[in-house]
């Protein structure tokens, strides 16, 4: 008899899964771009920031040479190699397992180009994720937020653990009419990654008068997930 799942736990996979982002898209910048940084300097980058945007390096050409950086952003966010080079972020596994053992329906949800989707699934599966084949492509948050509404049922508990939380929390807040009342009743937004405290108040306070449910999942830790998974129980 096939398990009967409780819920849809809708799943980011850039810097929420996949790590290792920053480090694989300097190099690659580095090379294209001829920024002349060192392996070393490519490393720090990855444990100083999230984004790499905030590369000072990056910043720097950006301030001269927006096009061609632009160019070659679109040739990353497509390639293959740079897609495959990721790493899974520590604890991933056993918390997939826990989201199975309470029966959620698990799916991934990025905000990549269309044309990354079998890339996407390859990784995924060569990291041993489950459900690898159910991956969506959204075009920007607001179409992520209007995907898995259109992949749950109204009487079908979700939740949404992605690093980009305050963006999210703003466009569910945004959704009118019955769609939005019905997405913000059984969608729990779960933001992953360190946020500071100030910020995370400020979150929580913007979901609170929009009753938008939000919680915090600073690294994949069993005992918060399941903290988590028991409050967004209907």
């Amino acid at each position: 008899m096939t398990e009967q799942r409780t819920g849809l736990a809708a799943l980011d996979i850039d810097q929420t899964l996949a790590g290792g982002i920053v480090v694989a898209h300097m190099r690659f910048y580095n090379t294209q771009l001829g920024l002349g940084m060192s392996e070393s300097q490519i490393l720090s980058c990855g444990k100083k920031y999230r984004k790499t945007f905030d590369v000072p390096q990056i910043i720097q050409y950006r301030a001269v040479h927006e096009d061609a950086f632009q160019q070659v952003r679109s040739q990353i966010r497509a390639s293959e190699q740079v897609n495959s080079d990721f790493e899974l972020i520590p604890g991933v596994l056993p918390a997939m397992g826990m989201l199975v053992q309470a029966c959620m329906r698990l799916e991934y949800f990025t905000v990549r180009p269309m044309e990354t989707k079998p890339v996407t699934m390859s990784w995924l599966r060569k990291m041993g994720l489950p459900n690898s084949q159910t991956v969506h492509i959204s075009r920007d948050h607001r179409n992520k937020l209007q995907q898995i509404h259109d992949a749950t049922s109204i009487n079908e508990s979700a939740i949404l653990i992605d690093d980009s939380i305050e963006p999210l929390v703003q466009e569910l807040a945004k959704i009118r009419g019955s769609e939005g009342r019905s997405l913000r009743q059984r969608l729990g937004l779960v933001g992953f990654g360190e946020i500071d405290h100030q910020n995370q108040t400020e979150i929580k306070e913007f979901a609170e008068a929009y009753a938008v449910r939000v919680s915090f999942l600073p690294r994949w830790d069993l005992l918060l997930l399941r903290e988590i998974l028991r409050n967004n129980k209907k």
